[in-house]
């Protein structure tokens, strides 16, 4: 059962942490967007 929560907690963890990996990538790809659309407006 130990063993069981343990994996759990880890499993939980590590889709957290892809999550968090994801939200970046997300916002990154959001902020170069936003700036190329800028520069094009501005052309």
């Amino acid at each position: 059962i130990v063993i069981n929560s343990r994996e759990s907690v880890t499993t939980e963890i590590s889709l957290i942490f892809l999550l968090h990996d994801f939200n970046l990538k997300i916002l990154d790809f959001v902020k170069e967007s936003q700036e190329t659309l800028i520069t094009n407006n501005s052309i």
